[in-house]
């Protein structure tokens, strides 16, 4: 399951702050993919725990997995 659909399973799930994370990321995947944590969760203008939760929340890992099919998603739709 790419990052599309894994939000799509668990939206009704997800909290103000994960919507507006996730609509940044469809927008600037490159902000988590080319960012370390601190500075992608900057650019979002949200915290680094906030990240790592919506990765959980969503069925990845942690945020190492979160990176990879955000990648993989990106390349998918270019």
């Amino acid at each position: 399951m790419d990052f599309k659909e894994r939000i799509s399973v668990n939206f009704t799930n997800l909290t103000k702050t994960d919507k507006k994370i996730y609509n940044c990321l469809l927008e600037h995947p490159d902000y988590l993919i080319n960012h370390n944590v601190q500075d992608a969760a900057q650019l979002i203008e949200t915290s680094p725990a906030a990240l790592v939760r919506l990765a959980k929340k969503i069925g990845y890992k942690g945020l190492p997995d979160l990176k990879i099919g955000l990648e993989e998603s990106s390349q998918k739709n270019q």
